[in-house]
């Protein structure tokens, strides 16, 4: 009985050990990967456009809606519009989400809104649907163009 005892304490702790060290592994190399693309991005004087403020004209890129269709920044941006970048897994970016489109007094309003996210498209559909949100959301494959303005998306960031 002691054995099988030990037995069930040594494999928990060897499982907990491993899954530790594996989480630490992947967080490691997905900031090496971040970084490594904001090395390069920063070493492009184009791409470099960290120094975004309201009003700044956002350069076009090309998107997937959630019907998986190409589809272009500018194709969805109609006059002063706010630009979410949030992620399917940020409870706040959700609230937010959820405050909004309870307070949308018309649906005049829902095309001053874009929302952007690396998030799973399968995630953002739900997201869509629970919310009701009428508004675009685009796929950023990658997070590219996240990456290109040094946007984290937790909370929730907005440009105007």
């Amino acid at each position: 009985m002691k054995k099988i005892f030990y037995g069930i304490i040594l494999t928990i702790v060897v499982v907990s050990v491993a899954y530790i060290a594996g989480t630490e592994a992947s967080n490691y190399f997905v900031n090496k990967r971040v970084s490594a693309q904001r090395e390069k991005i920063n070493n492009d004087p184009i791409m470099n456009l960290n120094d975004l403020e309201v009003g700044d004209k956002l350069p076009d890129a090309t998107f997937e809606n959630l019907l998986f269709t190409k589809t272009s920044l500018s194709e969805n941006i109609y006059g002063k519009t706010i630009i979410t970048f949030m992620s399917p897994t940020c409870n706040s970016c959700l609230g937010d989400i959820k405050f909004i489109y309870e307070n949308i007094p018309n649906e005049d309003y829902y095309n001053k809104f874009v929302y952007i996210s690396f998030g799973n498209p399968r995630q953002l559909m739900d997201i869509q649907n629970e919310f009701n949100v009428k508004s675009p959301i685009l796929y950023d494959h990658n997070g590219v163009y996240c990456t290109q303005f040094d946007i984290t998306v937790f909370p929730l960031h907005m440009l105007v």
